[in-house]
């Protein structure tokens, strides 16, 4: 079977924020082969070893590891243990390293709140809304890939608030029994309007301390981040772009489709509703 690990990035909440980094959200993670997930694990135990030791034991955290010093109002994992510039090279190492050589295919979704706010009187949930796409796609790649060992999809999420813990296996529920609320594009083969029959029927919510793939999925959702942060950040003037080095170095095995029309420095990414400029 194929398993989906999925964890976010940035806040599901759609009220409106002065800061560019909060108006945003990604759900996003790894597509992996169940015959491939030890495997997975014995690559993030060794890439784990070669950190310093103070840390091993610590989960690899992207945010956390960009600004180890950073004063925030959630005390930093890894603050007194690494300087700030060794957590930063230890981040570059995941993507550069640890990552593109993984057994998986990485994928992930933006919702843009700024201009779903501006554009819906009613704006939907942004979870629920990256979800049901991420679902979508993970039919359609489960459809396509199918073989013998492998007929069926599993999503695993990333343990996350009580309310919309609820909201997502109520939406994967629905999903399942009633196939998407989204068309087919006319014209395309139909992915979109089928039942999920490859999708297991209920989403399994987890600690993110249960699987290091949900760790995995942590570092996928934040290389989205910050590379639409960067395309955020350049239409803004005075402020300093931000950097979009991490994407590129998974492009290789991020899952990309024709219909996915927004394009951040050659990888095609579906961001909803779509993409500033």
């Amino acid at each position: 079977m194929y398993l989906l690990f999925l964890d976010e990035s940035g806040s599901p909440r759609l009220e409106g924020t002065k800061y560019v980094q909060n108006d945003f959200f990604v759900l996003g993670g790894i597509i992996v082969k169940e015959k491939e997930y030890f495997n997975c694990i014995k690559k993030y135990s060794e890439f784990k070893l070669s950190l310093p030791s103070s840390i091993q034991q610590l989960p690899l955290h992207a945010v956390d590891l960009n600004h180890v010093e950073k004063k925030d109002k959630r005390p930093n994992i890894y603050y007194g243990k690494i300087s700030n510039e060794e957590g930063k090279d230890i981040l570059k190492r995941c993507y550069d390293e640890f990552l593109p050589p993984l057994p998986v295919i990485y994928y992930a979704v933006i919702i843009d709140k700024y201009i779903h706010r501006a554009q819906y009187t009613s704006p939907q949930n942004p979870y629920s809304l990256a979800y049901n796409h991420i679902l979508e796609r993970f039919q359609s790649f489960v459809r396509t890939n199918e073989d013998e060992e492998n007929k069926i999809g599993i999503v695993n999420l990333a343990q996350i608030d009580s309310s919309n813990s609820y909201l997502i296996q109520k939406t994967h529920e629905d999903l399942i029994e009633n196939a998407s609320t989204w068309p087919a594009q006319r014209g395309t083969f139909d992915f979109f309007s089928v039942k999920f029959s490859r999708i297991y029927t209920a989403a399994i919510v987890s600690t993110a301390n249960k699987s290091p793939l949900f760790e995995i999925a942590d570092l996928t959702c934040y290389a989205y981040y910050r590379a639409y942060y960067s395309k955020c950040t350049s239409l803004i003037p005075g402020l300093k772009p931000a950097t979009n080095e991490f994407l590129p170095k998974l492009k290789d095995k991020i899952m990309q489709y024709k219909y996915d029309k927004s394009n951040l420095d050659g990888i095609k990414i579906h961001i909803f509703p779509k993409m500033r400029e």
